[in-house]
């Protein structure tokens, strides 16, 4: 994307990208509890006419870029548009497979289903990580560990989370559904320890 791509960006879409939709609206006015701390009285406003924001709780405000060096904690132009890019669309291809589906291990619940346009990148969907701190896992643990999973079944467009395998596939779940992205292996976490 370029850079003039990137600023032409409705800065509410950006946010719906992720995940995050306002707690109310009053005409060009949409108030959101701020996407990048937390808070439980919305205070972050973005004016959707000028699509310029402000964070009343902190003070800092501005375009489609500063709000991108807010959630990456970086004043770096150039992360901040390879952030913006990944989460527009950016996000790389990585397979295109057929995996199974079925919320159990009954044989006859398993079918293939052919997922196409699947693509996988970093996890920051707020709907996702907040089906994770439901399930008791933390953002720490998980936005290192996971990849948000977007994919297309039978027309439609879904994402999820992804936790890769050992031979490159993932376990995808979200709030209503699981399945598998072949090829099925074993997953494993490196926590640090040499064993």
């Amino acid at each position: 994307m370029t850079i003039e791509e990137i600023r032409d960006i409705p800065i509410a879409v950006f946010l719906a990208r992720m995940g995050y939709e306002p707690a109310r609206r009053r005409g060009d006015e949409y108030w959101y509890l701020a996407p990048y701390r937390e808070e439980r009285t919305a205070s972050f406003q973005l004016n959707v006419r000028k699509d310029i924001w402000h964070d009343f709780g902190t003070g800092q405000g501005g375009d489609i870029f500063t709000l991108a060096g807010e959630f990456i904690g970086s004043g770096d132009f150039k992360a901040q548009a390879r952030f913006i890019t990944e989460i527009w669309g950016g996000l790389a291809p990585e397979h295109k497979t057929v995996f199974r589906s079925g919320e159990n291990d009954r044989e006859d619940s398993h079918r293939q289903e052919s997922f196409t346009k699947v693509q996988s990148g970093p996890l920051h969907n707020r709907v996702l990580l907040r089906y994770l701190a439901e399930r008791g896992i933390s953002g720490d643990v998980a936005m290192p560990n996971c990849k948000e999973i977007r994919y297309t079944l039978h027309g439609k467009r879904y994402f999820a989370i992804g936790f890769r395998n050992v031979s490159g596939g993932y376990e995808v779940r979200n709030r209503f559904f699981k399945a598998s992205l072949s090829p099925k292996d074993i997953s494993l976490m490196d926590n640090g320890s040499d064993t």
